[in-house]
């Protein structure tokens, strides 16, 4: 754990102590990181020895606490964006009242994660709809909220639809509860400012867009997104599969009405078309 953790904070430039015992906890430390397990016996030692209090000339403050289990896929998200967090707000509980999940699709797909406190993490996922959902999932789970928003930017139709119509069959029944929505969010002129932003930051450019999507109003999406399929739109398809495919395939009607309708991914069409 030492060794998971200790590497990621050396690759990003984050200062850190190594403590080898609780008795060296004080209250000029902003955050402990620990494992997962840890973490409760740290919170009970602090309970039982709250010498931090009457700290002079100190904030007298018991520094937040981060637990970590290697078995999270968000670790890696999580530490490296910790420069960008309220350290201060942050708890053992990660309760919030709102949890603001902000998507950027495309090949590559930003995520960034906020409560109403602070910013939390933002992470890059190859285009994998399984793989993004889970992500999701585990978000979810770990930041947990009274209320969830999802906002998707809907730059690239072709990534964005086949994700919201799958997080909808995926979420339905806190969809269906109140508990999360899902909204479609206008991308419009986030490409001209991201990239520059993005080489001053912790963030890569997709997640910086991604950050840029959550934070503008959005369209609540109530129900699976369809479409008029008409010719130009399925000839529009092949067109975008013959160039995600280098020149090598053009994916049948059939698979393209299924792409249009956000049934499949544009990716897995090409596959398909590949198998035939």
């Amino acid at each position: 754990m030492y060794g998971y953790i200790s590497g990621i904070l050396r690759r990003e430039g984050i200062p850190y102590l190594v403590l080898n015992s609780p008795d060296e906890i004080s209250s000029k430390f902003d955050l402990i990181v620990t494992s997962l397990d840890e973490e409760p016996f740290l919170r009970t030692w602090h309970s039982s020895n709250n010498h931090l209090e009457n700290e002079e000339n100190e904030r007298g403050k018991f520094p937040s606490i981060l637990g970590i289990t290697l078995g999270s896929p968000l670790n890696e998200g999580i530490l490296r964006t910790l420069p960008l967090s309220n350290l201060e707000k942050l708890s053992s509980t990660w309760c919030h009242q709102r949890l603001l999940i902000g998507i950027d699709p495309g090949e590559h797909v930003g995520i960034v994660a906020l409560s109403e406190h602070s910013f939390l993490m933002a992470e890059t996922l190859l285009f994998d709809i399984k793989q993004v959902l889970r992500y999701l999932k585990a978000m979810i789970n770990r930041f947990s909220s009274k209320h969830v928003c999802i906002k998707v930017g809907n730059g690239e139709d072709i990534y964005s639809y086949p994700l919201i119509n799958a997080m909808h069959s995926d979420f339905q029944e806190r969809i269906s509860s109140g508990a999360l929505t899902i909204e479609e969010v206008n991308e419009d002129y986030t490409s001209a400012n991201k990239k520059k932003f993005s080489r001053r930051t912790l963030l890569s450019v997709h997640e910086y867009a991604a950050l840029m999507i959550a934070g503008r109003k959005g369209t609540i999406v109530k129900e699976p997104i369809r479409f008029m399929v008409t010719n130009g739109r399925i000839k529009d398809m092949k067109r975008k599969s013959r160039l995600l495919s280098n020149g090598r395939l053009t994916i049948s009607t059939k698979l393209a009405i299924n792409v249009i309708n956000g049934e499949i991914t544009l990716k897995d069409a090409i596959i398909q078309q590949e198998k035939k």
